[in-house]
């Protein structure tokens, strides 16, 4: 069984396992991986000692993960799914759980906060039996006054005021503001994936639906991972048209974005550093997975790269693996671990 619940403290909802809640508390898992999360949605885990617990409200009980699935958009705009049964308005596209939220504070590098779940919104959209509505995305709060404020004047020059009572601010407000862009840039992404859908349907008249792809783990983080996908869609054609679906929506404005899209959705980057395209340096090879030709049929869904060359995108899938260790700050590190080494060996 399945509920949907509202976390009381963030008025945000989420699909979880009955067995994690329990008199009117749900246990959340501690996992950084979002597609870790979903998987342990997914299979109903068996709750750890260290996850944490919050208030909720429980909206909706199904017996299955994709019929609790299929009414969350629902209740992320209305309060009682149970007397909402019988309303006809359009369901409402919302944006996908983006798993925990990470913040830095003083005392450690990296703490794992409460988890961001899906916002509650009141939105009201007229719609009609031709047109789909598409959600709007949340306004961005105004960034915080300045606090250090120069005044100049003949008498004082360059003489500064700098409230020390608004420093513990700084960080709040910044982080409440980027948290909001995050969610923004999330929203953001489901309109284009929506959006896309439409074109899709009116240049090929192929389906609108977005596979549901969360037994897939996606993204990818180990080779293991790795191996068992690439046996599973090698094995069962009905996950290998699942998998190109599903990477097909993630689109491109020309056929390099459409594959670093659709390579970022399939891989972490942790994971991109150990594969390279023809496997040299004892990496796993990319050219002799079976997911390779997925990535090259999903690539040609997008309209901007429906006539690329299999050479072409092959190309920048390997252009891709080669730049991993540039990328999530990669590069920098490099520059100061070697400009550390040049200044210890000038002393």
């Amino acid at each position: 069984m399945f509920h949907i619940v509202e976390f009381r403290e963030s008025s945000e909802v989420e699909v979880v396992p009955d067995s994690w809640v329990k008199n009117n508390s749900c246990l959340w898992p501690s996992y950084k991986s979002v597609g870790r999360i979903r998987q342990a949605i997914c299979r109903q885990e068996i709750p750890g000692d260290s996850w944490k617990s919050f208030e909720i409200r429980v909206l909706c009980t199904e017996v299955t993960y994709q019929d609790a699935r299929a009414k969350l958009p629902r209740a992320a705009v209305t309060s009682d799914l149970q007397s909402d049964e019988n309303d006809d308005r359009p369901a409402y596209f919302k944006r996908k759980n983006r798993g925990s939220k990470m913040f830095i504070s003083s005392g450690s590098e990296d703490e794992l906060e409460s988890p961001i779940f899906r916002k509650r919104r009141n939105v009201e959209v007229g719609a009609s039996e031709s047109s789909a509505p598409i959600p709007a995305a949340p306004s961005v709060p105004q960034p915080p006054p300045k606090i250090f404020r120069s005044t100049h004047s003949r008498e004082n020059i360059g003489q500064q005021t700098r409230p020390a009572s608004n420093f513990g601010m700084v960080d709040s407000d910044t982080s409440a503001i980027l948290r909001e862009i995050l969610v923004s840039l999330e929203t953001l992404k489901e309109q284009q994936k929506f959006l896309l859908a439409h074109v899709l349907k009116l240049g090929s008249g192929g389906p609108t639906n977005i596979p549901d792809v969360t037994d897939l783990g996606l993204p990818l983080a180990s080779i293991q991972e790795l191996k068992d996908l690439d046996e599973q869609i090698r094995v069962r054609p009905e996950q290998k048209n699942k998998l190109t679906t599903y990477l097909g929506f993630t689109g491109g404005v020309n056929t390099k974005e459409a594959v670093w899209r659709a390579m970022s959705t399939l891989l972490t980057n942790s994971l991109a550093k150990e594969i390279n395209w023809s496997g040299a340096n004892r990496k796993l090879a990319f050219k002799s997975l079976s997911i390779k030709g997925v990535v090259l049929n999903a690539v040609r869904k997008c309209p901007h790269a429906r006539d690329a060359t299999d050479k072409e995108v092959e190309q920048y899938i390997a252009r891709w693996l080669q730049l991993a260790p540039d990328r999530d700050g990669g590069r920098k590190e490099r520059a100061k671990s070697a400009a550390s080494n040049t200044s210890f060996e000038r002393e």
